[in-house]
């Protein structure tokens, strides 16, 4: 019973080694997001993307990916598939600017990628 515990103790341990360390807790920044490996956000940068977007949307945060640099951001929200040959994604996007230390939105497009035939 002892190991039994001890096992699911270290299990519980690296589970959390890999997680996001410098994300608040309670952020709502979903873990599950596709982050750009390219952009270096901190976890104040992902709590304050994820308020400015809660603002305007219910629906998770999907993609955090560069928008031509890194202090601009795409952030996509809706149905999102790009795992697949016939990627596609759908919903509403967000362009986010870092001045300073302050995010804002700048532009809404519409995200509308259909799959290739």
């Amino acid at each position: 019973m002892s190991r039994l515990i001890f096992i699911g103790f270290i299990l519980m341990v690296v589970g959390c080694a890999f997680g996001q360390p410098d994300l608040p807790p309670g952020s709502g920044f979903p873990r599950n997001a596709d982050v750009d490996p390219r952009l270096h956000l901190t976890g104040a940068d992902r709590a304050q993307i994820a308020r400015l977007v809660a603002v305007e949307t219910s629906q998770p945060i999907r993609m955090v990916w560069r928008a031509g640099n890194p202090d601009k951001v795409l952030v996509t929200c809706g149905s999102v598939d790009l795992a697949r040959p016939t990627a596609w994604a759908h919903g509403t996007g967000y362009i986010l600017q870092r001045t300073g230390a302050k995010w804002t939105i700048t532009d809404r497009p519409q995200v509308g990628i259909t799959p290739r035939t």
